[in-house]
């Protein structure tokens, strides 16, 4: 016999110990409906997994069981009825009751109410992520909550609260990232700059922050191209800064500098930096055109790096 077996074989020890842990669990359940379930589901377990495992893991299955006899007596609820009342999580946990269940086609598990249970985890795991400052994750709390008072109305889906959730959050980050206690325009306008896909995600969440007196809204979106090309030439000039480059002998430097600095589409400062002359100034340089002057400072006084190595630089 194996050492701390006793004078059983692991076989009879296991089949021993599953059978004492059945009979301990039937007696925690107070309704035929159920104990009778659990018996069968006992019976189920043992042939689908074998004794040993079954002995080990049956303990396990009992609070589902457990749960089911008290909320819902003499009858198997559906699958959407247990997410809303047991929990997603839960639920995987219970994988082995679920099986059996449909299984013996007690429970019927539709596409649709897999996609709702996969929805309402992943919006959970969402509210589950704090920034740390109480106002931002309040606000967050409540427009999930505003969310959910239109799903129970039919005005919307959870699939739509999921992709409506996602953006709010990660902007929200990004303001208490910042340092700011709560959502601001100028926040607003630079995080849709860089993140000009989630323009209509957060149409509603921006509608949400009017109503609750923060004052922000929508930016129009030319505004944002402004931005996001002011902030790229930005880039580019760090980039020529840290080469090394001069704005006398590199065009393409020249070319972002008058740009970022006067406001001009690349196409245009490109014309006015092949066309131009160019002179040297204490100040920086000049470029004149048709009588037309741009000055362009000295970049190594004016411009400050400022931890941007890792950024990808594309050039015009």
């Amino acid at each position: 016999m194996p050492a701390g077996y006793g004078s059983v074989c692991q076989n009879c020890y296991y089949e021993n110990l599953f059978n004492k842990r059945v009979v301990t669990c039937l007696a925690g359940l107070n309704n035929k409906f159920y104990s009778d379930l659990f018996l069968e589901f006992s019976v189920w377990l043992k042939n689908d997994v074998g004794t040993h495992k079954a002995a080990i893991t049956l303990n396990k299955s009992f609070p589902f069981f457990y749960f089911l006899n008290l909320n819902f007596p003499n009858k198997v609820p559906s699958y959407n009825e247990l997410i809303v009342h047991h929990g997603e999580i839960n639920m995987r946990i219970n994988s082995f009751p679920i099986s059996f269940l449909c299984e013996t086609q007690r429970m019927r598990i539709t596409h649709k109410e897999k996609d709702a249970a996969a929805n309402r985890r992943t919006i959970e795991k969402m509210l589950a992520s704090k920034t740390g400052i109480p106002a931002l994750d309040k606000l967050i709390f409540d427009y999930y909550q505003h969310l959910m008072k239109k799903l129970a109305n039919n005005k919307t889906t959870l699939r739509s609260i999921r992709l409506a959730m996602s953006p709010a959050i990660a902007f929200v980050e990004k303001v208490a990232a910042s340092g700011k206690m709560e959502v601001e325009q100028i926040a607003l306008n630079q995080y849709l700059a860089k993140k000009p896909g989630q323009y209509s995600a957060l149409i509603g969440f921006v509608l949400f922050c009017n109503g609750r007196g923060l004052k922000v809204e929508m930016p129009n979106k030319a505004t944002l191209s402004q931005v996001n090309n002011r902030a790229e030439f930005e880039r580019l000039l760090i980039q020529h800064i840290k080469k090394g480059d001069d704005l006398l002998t590199n065009i393409k430097f020249r070319i972002v500098a008058l740009a970022y600095f006067h406001g001009v589409s690349p196409h245009l400062s490109k014309s006015i930096v092949k066309q131009g002359t160019v002179f040297k100034s204490s100040d920086g340089i000049s470029i004149d055109i048709n009588g037309v002057i741009y000055l362009i400072p000295n970049l190594l006084n004016t411009m400050q790096l400022r931890g941007k190595d890792k950024l990808k630089i594309e050039e015009i």
